[in-house]
């Protein structure tokens, strides 16, 4: 569903401006979308499935609180994994704001097409969260984990290389297939290695989805000191931390089925 509602993201924002003249109209929408969720979401029973009588550990159930989320940072396995999710939505915003850049910059396309670029991206990302769906009900994530980032990592590095505008689209969305799960399995592996504390890991990877706008401050200042090139390191980074993060999660034997 992120990856849907990024891919539609410019869509959005080509109506808003056609329809009221002024795409910034788009923050304060979203804005009401977002507390009208919340609020929904704070009203809404949500049942506490450790406490069913028929659960083996309803006995020892806790209430998850800030502290005891921030506290299975002290867990290094824990630690590594949340900083992944960190570069893994920093690496998704990062290249929602610099294909449209790379785009006018390098290649010279019109504006308004470079802004429908990060579609490109989002879509391969929904298609491949559709595929990992699949594929990770049959192979341990900690096996594809590495080959995912690695590859993605080895043609991260070739965009400076590519020809054209199309091709350049076509590396990306690459990327994008490769790297999409990379959330998902930084998850799911740290839920497996701790599954009593499943609700203060899952709580604290959702609170480092800050990484977003830490990484695309850092591209900016990257853009702004380096260029182009400068976006591909930024980004080429955040790939190389979850690189190393997924061979070190393959070397976990015991997480390997």
């Amino acid at each position: 569903m992120k990856a849907v509602c990024a891919a539609l993201t410019p869509v959005f924002v080509y109506l808003t401006a056609t329809a009221f003249g002024n795409w910034k109209l788009l923050f304060p929408l979203y804005g009401a979308l977002t507390v009208v969720a919340a609020a929904w979401l704070w009203l809404t029973k949500i049942p506490d499935e450790r406490c069913q009588n028929n659960s083996p550990t309803h006995t020892l159930v806790h209430p998850t609180t800030f502290t005891g989320c921030f506290a299975m940072m002290k867990e290094p396995y824990v630690a590594a994994m949340t900083v992944g999710i960190l570069f893994s939505v920093g690496a998704d915003v990062g290249f929602s704001v610099a294909i449209p850049e790379y785009l006018k910059n390098v290649f010279k396309v019109d504006v308004d097409l470079a802004g429908m670029g990060p579609t490109v991206y989002f879509v391969a990302k929904t298609i491949a969260a559709f595929a990992g769906a699949i594929v990770f009900a049959k192979i341990s994530a900690a096996k594809c984990f590495p080959w995912c980032m690695g590859i993605g990592l080895l043609a991260t590095a070739a965009i400076p290389f590519v020809p054209s505008p199309f091709a350049f689209l076509s590396v990306v969305a690459f990327v994008a297939f490769l790297t999409a799960n990379s959330f998902g399995m930084c998850m799911g592996l740290a839920i497996e290695r701790f599954p009593a504390k499943a609700n203060e890991i899952t709580s604290l990877m959702v609170m480092a989805i800050v990484g977003g706008g830490i990484v695309s401050a850092l591209l900016g200042f990257a853009q702004s000191v380096f260029g182009p090139a400068g976006i591909v390191v930024t980004l080429g980074l955040c790939i190389a931390y979850l690189f190393g993060l997924g061979l070190f999660a393959s070397r976990r034997r015991d997480l390997v089925k």
